[in-house]
């Protein structure tokens, strides 16, 4: 046993029988892979992998190709032949209830476009007499003069309050009916 510092003092190179070494998996792993001949061979994960993908591929094949195998693999074919034409006559039986709901559909589209330009020729509707009352109570003497003789000024200012209070009431009785369910 060699010491740099003498006998009894300093360091030794040389390990102690109380000192233990601790290697962790992956140094373990350089060490193996670093090592020639069998141990490196048996720790080649590419070459591995490559062999257990081609043992199951080949086995696939022979199970996929084995007559013993056939009947089951016909029998399970033909459960879901049957069971796509059975899924065939259901939707045919079907048709008259989806061609009845898409009917019902397109009804339903037409009655809201009906009820959406009514909604709109309304609106259009107050907004024009709600416009020519507010000019016939912002220039009475104007209006006065576009008249004809013999009409009154009160009678047209109180037929287009009238008017504007009936398209009004038109238009919130429609929007009603838009909201309520049939």
């Amino acid at each position: 046993m060699w010491r740099p510092l003498g006998e009894k003092a300093g360091l030794s190179f040389v390990p102690s029988p109380k000192v233990r070494a601790l290697i962790t998996p992956v140094e373990r792993s350089r060490i193996l892979m670093s090592n020639p001949g069998p141990l490196r061979d048996a720790y080649d994960l590419a070459a591995t992998v490559q062999r257990f993908f081609r043992r199951l591929t080949r086995q696939e094949a022979i199970a996929a190709l084995d007559p013993r195998l056939a009947i089951g693999r016909a029998y399970d074919a033909s459960v879901r032949i049957n069971r796509a034409i059975e899924f065939v006559e259901f939707l045919e039986a079907q048709e008259p209830a989806i061609t009845a709901g898409v009917d019902s559909l397109f009804g339903i589209r037409g009655r809201i476009r009906r009820a959406r330009r009514r909604l709109i020729s309304l609106g259009a509707a107050v907004l024009v007499v709600a416009l020519a009352l507010y000019f016939v109570l912002a220039e009475p003497d104007e209006t006065r003069q576009i008249l004809p003789a013999g009409v009154p000024y009160p009678m047209v200012h109180g037929g287009l309050v009238i008017l504007l209070l009936l398209l009004v009431g038109s238009l919130i009785l429609h929007l009603r009916q838009f909201g309520r369910q049939d």
